[in-house]
């Protein structure tokens, strides 16, 4: 379900390309589109920073989509396999940037 609704996803996400006529072929804007949907950041585009404001919003937009994508499914997915706090916790600390620092706690009955 999830593989088919990355493919559905770069199907019509690769429609903003072909009307805004960054590419000539349907092939291309979808690679670029699933690019963006997969995070994997794979371009055709020879000159990324010559396209229109437009497709440079939507190829960031895709980016992001997918990236959240990845987390929902995740999450989703949690309770399937029972991983719980701990899980959530995991995916917490691979997807957050910054410094990082130790779990927050509630200081109760520390002393």
């Amino acid at each position: 379900m999830v593989a088919l609704g990355w493919i559905l996803a770069a199907a019509f996400g690769a429609l903003p390309y072909i009307l805004a006529g960054s590419f000539d072929n349907y092939l291309d804007a979808y690679f670029e589109a699933m690019g963006g949907f997969s995070t994997t950041g794979a371009s055709v585009l020879a000159d990324v920073e010559a396209q229109p404001h437009g497709i440079l919003f939507w190829r960031g937009l895709s980016q992001w989509l997918g990236g959240i994508g990845i987390i929902v499914v995740f999450i989703g997915l949690m309770p399937v396999v029972r991983m719980g706090a701990e899980g959530a916790s995991a995916l917490l600390e691979d997807e957050v940037t910054g410094p990082r620092s130790d779990r927050v706690t509630h200081g109760f009955g520390t002393r």
